[in-house]
């Protein structure tokens, strides 16, 4: 049931935003389909791509002032393999960044750069403008006070009733992921105004990059019990993943696949 009305909710948005003539757009993304593009320093390219169920999304490659290119990835558990909830045994703090963490700038103490924290960038690039009409760049993403007890900042992602709006990303190093390994995805996270709707659980994701630079597969953070459960104060959000036998590094996002507020803290990917 979950499913299907978090379908019919983005068969809903899409068809406001751009016409019915999309609808079959919105339909694959809702099944599990993502689009995004990732920056590395000089080295940018944009791609779309994604599994529902077992078949490979599309996606193109821009490498500087290179033209795009096409290509896919298909296969059945492509994606890697999810853990649910934390690891047992282990201690975590929601003021603390994991020993070993592969990705840097995930504690947002550089500020922001333009409209999104330094050394991150907006998932879809157009969404600055496609979310005028609930809010500014600035309204919807902003650094805001770290968890209770902490120093430093923590990062807001507020959606500001507007589903599906705002996320960002940051990639990790290259060759930073040995295919077959298991990482642990963990981040100090506070959800608030997300209760209404069952689909709104989802607040972090992953996928991954090969040694061309395509990026496949879809790993979200674990669903909810209930819509109740979407709304809670800090607390350390983890669980585990298998890296791909072609995968070479992982990208991050912070969704807005809610209509409210998520404030994020020590984003960290971690070999087990």
């Amino acid at each position: 049931m979950t499913g299907v009305i978090e379908v019919l909710h983005s068969l809903h948005m899409y068809r406001s935003l751009f016409g019915a003539g999309l609808v079959a757009l919105a339909l694959a993304v809702a099944c599990g389909s993502d689009a995004g593009g990732v920056a590395n320093n000089n080295h940018r390219f944009d791609a779309s791509g994604g599994f529902a169920g077992n078949t490979g999304g599309s996606g193109g490659t821009t490498h500087g002032d290179a033209s795009a290119g096409s290509g896919g990835v298909s296969g059945t558990g492509a994606g890697g393999a999810a853990g649910a909830g934390n690891d047992a045994g282990v201690s975590f703090d929601v003021c603390t960044d994991p020993v070993g963490n592969l990705l840097d700038h995930g504690t947002f103490e550089e500020g922001m750069a333009g409209d999104a924290p330094a050394f991150w960038e907006v998932r879809a690039p157009g969404q600055p403008t496609t979310c005028a009409g609930s809010g500014t760049p600035s309204q919807h993403v902003y650094l805001s006070a770290a968890p209770t007890g902490c120093t430093g900042n923590a990062l807001t992602i507020d959606a500001l009733g507007q589903w599906d709006c705002y996320a960002i990303q940051r990639v990790s190093d290259y060759n930073s992921i040995q295919a077959g390994a298991t990482y642990r995805i963990s981040a100090a996270v506070r959800a608030q105004g997300n209760s209404i709707n069952p689909a709104a659980w989802f607040v972090l994701g992953v996928q991954w990059l090969d040694a061309n630079d395509q990026f496949f597969g879809d790993v979200k953070n674990p669903k909810t019990a209930s819509a109740a459960d979407n709304d809670f104060d800090w607390k350390v959000l983890s669980w585990n993943v298998v890296a791909p036998s072609n995968a070479t590094r992982m990208l991050v996002w912070l969704s807005a696949h809610y209509p409210g507020r998520v404030d994020y803290d020590n984003i960290a990917v971690v070999k087990l």
